[in-house]
C-alpha cells in the first residue's frame, strides 16, 4: 500500500471519528427536547381509562409524538359511526390505566364523513412528569368511548 493511500485512509478515519464525536457531544449536550413517537390502535367501545384489554374492534389509530412538554396526537384511519361528531381528547397520568378529568385535554371536534371516516391532528402542552397517555374519541363524554391503551412516552 502506498504512503499516499495510507494517509488518505488515515484522514478519512480521522474525519469520521471527528463527526461521530461531534454528534455524540450534541446528543449529550441536550440540544433541545428529544422527539418520541408511538402509534396505538383506537378500539371501538373501549372506555376503561387505557387499561390493557384489547378485546374490542379496531376503529383506527392514534400516533402520539412528544417533544418536551408538547404532545401531538394524530388520529388516522378512523372508522366509526357515519356523519357523527366526535370529540378528541388526551388523558395523561403518572400510572398506566388511570384517568381523571383534571388530567384531560379536550382537543376539539372530529366529524366523520358519510362512510364513518375521519382524521385530525391536535397539539397540547402536557405537565412535566406525566408519562402515560390515552387518546379517546367520544360523542357524549359519558358512555360512548373509543380509546387506546395507555402508551408510555416519558418527557
Amino acid at each position: 500500500m502506498s504512503s499516499a493511500r495510507v494517509r488518505r485512509i488515515g484522514l478519512a478515519a480521522a474525519v469520521l471519528a471527528l463527526g461521530v464525536g461531534i454528534w455524540q457531544a450534541g446528543a449529550l449536550a441536550g440540544n433541545g427536547p428529544v422527539k418520541k413517537t408511538i402509534t396505538a390502535p383506537i378500539y371501538a367501545g373501549k372506555g376503561d381509562c387505557g387499561g390493557p384489554n384489547t378485546a374490542f374492534p379496531v376503529a383506527g389509530k392514534a400516533t402520539f409524538t412528544r417533544e418536551g412538554k408538547t404532545m401531538t396526537v394524530a388520529y388516522k384511519e378512523i372508522g366509526l359511526d357515519p356523519s357523527t361528531l366526535y370529540y378528541a381528547d388526551l388523558e395523561y397520568s403518572n400510572t398506566p390505566g388511570s384517568c381523571s378529568w383534571k388530567d384531560t385535554v379536550v382537543f376539539g371536534p372530529l366529524m366523520t364523513d358519510k362512510k364513518g371516516h375521519a382524521k385530525g391532528t391536535f397539539k397540547a402542552t402536557v405537565p412535566a412528569g406525566k408519562s402515560y397517555f390515552i387518546a379517546d374519541l367520544t360523542t357524549d363524554f359519558e358512555t360512548n368511548w373509543n380509546g387506546t391503551v395507555s402508551v408510555y412516552l416519558p418527557g
